[in-house]
């Protein structure tokens, strides 16, 4: 905990040096959702055991990650990608995102793709916030597992087909 704050610190007073670069790089921006729950120490008595009590807040995390890629699509081993999220919501996360890519130097990449789900607190932000970085342009790609998981509920509103034929379609699609 300590060192997050710390980490944090620097990072808000401009020491924080990045040494890797974005240059010539074929580039991954990626944001998404969670939930965790949040336990707290309830106020009072104890339980007859002498333990507290808690409560347990579901909070919604904001997580990022960016990170380059071969010609082939995987992962480039040599880029350490930088992961990092926040509990403050969506325009916490996308300042985060704008923090690592100004300091990497996105505007020297090669190519920029962005990918997500199809949360609206998302793509709202993300042309946005491509054009104050100077990126010219980028792409955007939602997620596989959510593009299945929307296919899957258009595949529902054909009310004659068998579940055969909706996972047929949905796989032919």
């Amino acid at each position: 905990m300590r060192y997050s704050e710390r980490s944090r610190s620097e990072q808000l007073a401009g020491s924080f040096e990045i040494k890797e670069s974005l240059e010539g790089c074929k580039v991954v921006v990626s944001t998404d959702g969670g939930r965790i729950r949040i336990f707290e120490k309830k106020r009072g008595p104890k339980t007859k055991k002498g333990r507290n009590l808690y409560k347990g807040a579901w909070r919604e995390p904001k997580a990022l990650i960016v990170y380059t890629v071969r010609e082939d699509g995987s992962m480039e081993r040599t880029f350490s990608p930088f992961i990092d999220g926040t509990l403050k919501g969506p325009d916490a996360v996308f300042s985060m995102i704008k923090f690592y890519l100004e300091k990497l130097g996105i505007c020297d990449a090669v190519k920029v793709l962005f990918i997500a789900d199809g949360a609206r607190w998302i793509w709202n932000r993300v042309e946005k916030l491509m054009i104050s970085l100077g990126v010219k342009k980028w792409y955007e790609l939602l997620d596989s597992y959510h593009a299945v998981e929307h296919l899957g509920k258009i595949s529902e509103l054909q009310k004659g087909w068998k579940a055969s034929e909706r996972k047929r379609w949905i796989k032919k699609t």
